[in-house]
């Protein structure tokens, strides 16, 4: 997280009282590392460094590796690219819609927020430790609440101004892609209006699915077959998503996910009734995905065999690092007394903490050394580790398990471990300019794009009527809803209207339930109305009584 700098917040950090004003921008990096920490981020991850670790070994001279480097190169891209409205739509949920509800599930992205942002409310509270409270009135009252601050509203009317276009953005059409499916999954099951259990429910079914996993895994002896494969899965797992009935899945979702019985990508056998892949019963289809994933990471690691190879520990590094976040890495001043008290001092030479723990620093030392703040996603907590040309001088955590000593290598210089891939693999340019490789990229890039904007563009005006989708498609293309309301303050006015209905829905929402009974936002929503259905023909928002707001966009 680049806008972190540890020199500046590291205090707040280890205090869990960071500055407001960091909230949606951690609340949108969080959710990517969060949907990554799944099955299907886990599975791309490892293709993907797969592809990274072959390149290392081909050189200018050595086109042995070309179709199968297209098949991981064109695997990783047309899958990505199908998910990347769904990451960029569910960031910006998180930024805009996520608050706890009445069900008993809560995300790690709130308890993260609750972390980073809320321990010292929870100190003051007496509790020490955020697995032992419920953190959802907090949450809303000291951080949700924020969403009707200039912060929040400005970086939502921003949003609008998008394209709807997923090959120009995927922001827009992610975002409103996600609402629609929250919509969808409200008609049938109300309880679908608690937002935390949506968002848990929605990472589950696309990226805890054993059947895309199977898809990346596999070996594919020829890359042209590939586009054809990933379209597929995608239209039909999208479609599913919006035809069937989840409310007959909802009770056994959240029993498993709160006794923790089952591997967690085997929530998909409940809200699908059948994975359609696989003839074996759950434990094998278990069991198929592990062989598959372990076959792949021998490929990547045996290409290295030497055990103390550099090279074969930067890719293990990397695959252990897909269950942490980097929350900051920087240069802090830091100073040890005779005693050996570590404190660390701010850029201003402020101190920022003072504290005795182990570490190997000499005493009456003070010099620059590196502080890595990482956040563990199971177990979660909060680690904070001194080193210096990644030799781990200190190490110490705030909650949670410590990160085991014999693992604290792989965790720093991550910046310098991706230079140092990047350095290996300069030498395969070569496939860029490889004529066979080229086709093959080609021949993907003319079919995944058309099918992805057919595909989410659909999803994203979802709600609009039949006889206006076209029109509103066409506007929407150029810059958004900014290209409709063509208005600044009113676009402002309906950033504002569309917090409120989120927001509507949320039992806890007692400043914004006042909020929306003002007279001078219904009288924005009947400008809005009559804007948008001068120009499309439908009107957006519709009152029912003074209590919900509907919206079509």
């Amino acid at each position: 997280m680049d806008k972190i700098d540890v020199s500046i917040v590291l205090a707040d950090l280890l205090t869990g009282k960071l500055s407001k004003h960091l909230l949606p921008y951690v609340l949108h990096e969080v959710t990517h590392y969060w949907t990554f920490t799944s099955l299907v981020g886990q599975s791309l991850s490892i293709i993907g460094l797969e592809s990274k670790s072959k390149l290392t070994k081909i050189n200018d001279d050595d086109l042995l590796y070309v179709k199968e480097m297209a098949s991981l190169d064109i695997m990783y891209n047309s899958v990505f690219t199908f998910l990347q409205p769904l990451l960029e739509g569910m960031a910006e949920f998180a930024e805009f819609d996520l608050a706890p509800g009445s069900s008993s599930l809560i995300s790690q992205v709130s308890n993260i927020m609750g972390i980073l942002f809320l321990m010292k409310d929870l100190r003051e509270l007496d509790i020490h430790n955020i697995n032992d409270v419920d953190v959802s009135q907090l949450l809303i009252e000291s951080l949700y609440s924020k969403r009707l601050t200039n912060l929040f509203i400005e970086r939502k009317k921003a949003l609008y101004y998008h394209s709807i276009d997923p090959l120009k953005s995927s922001y827009l059409t992610g975002y409103l892609t996600v609402k629609n499916m929250q919509r969808t999954l409200i008609l049938n099951c109300k309880r679908f209006t608690d937002s935390e259990l949506f968002f848990i429910y929605l990472k589950a079914f696309f990226f805890e699915d054993p059947e895309l996993a199977k898809i990346i895994l596999s070996e594919y002896k020829d890359p042209f077959e590939i586009p054809s494969i990933v379209i597929n899965y995608f239209h039909k797992r999208i479609m599913k998503f919006f035809q069937i009935d989840h409310s007959k899945y909802i009770d056994v979702f959240i029993n498993e996910l709160l006794n923790k019985k089952s591997s967690i990508y085997k929530i998909d056998s409940y809200v699908t009734g059948k994975i359609e892949s696989f003839s074996v019963d759950q434990q094998k289809t278990d069991e198929l995905i592990e062989v598959l994933m372990n076959s792949r990471i021998k490929s990547m690691i045996d290409i290295h065999p030497d055990s103390d190879s550099k090279i074969r520990k930067l890719f293990i590094s990397l695959l252990l690092q897909r269950n942490v976040i980097t929350i900051a890495n920087n240069q802090v001043l830091i100073k040890t007394d005779k005693a050996g008290r570590l404190t660390l001092f701010d850029i201003n030479g402020k101190p920022m903490l003072s504290l005795d723990t182990e570490h190997t620093i000499c005493n009456n030392f003070e010099g620059l050394l590196d502080v890595n703040v990482f956040l563990l996603f199971e177990p979660l907590g909060l680690h904070v580790v001194i080193s210096e040309q990644d030799k781990v001088l200190s190490s110490f955590c705030l909650n949670g398990k410590k990160i085991p000593d014999d693992k604290l290598d792989y965790f720093i210089g991550r910046n310098q471990t991706l230079a140092t891939i990047k350095e290996l693999t300069k030498g395969s340019s070569f496939l860029k300019t490889d004529e066979v490789f080229n086709i093959y990229v080609k021949y993907m890039e003319e079919n995944i794009f058309p099918n992805l904007k057919n595909l989410f563009n659909g999803a994203a005006l979802f709600n609009i009527p039949d006889d206006f989708y076209l029109q509103t498609l066409e506007k929407m293309e150029i810059a958004g809803l900014s290209s409709i309301l063509d208005d600044d303050d009113l676009l402002y006015d309906f950033t504002i209207a569309s917090i409120v209905s989120t927001h509507y829905l949320n039992p806890y929402s007692s400043e914004i339930n006042s909020f929306v009974r003002g007279k001078s936002l219904i009288n924005s929503i009947k400008k809005i109305n009559f804007k948008i259905e001068k120009i499309l023909g439908f009107k957006n928002f519709i009152l029912v009584g003074n209590e919900t707001i509907h919206t079509s966009l």
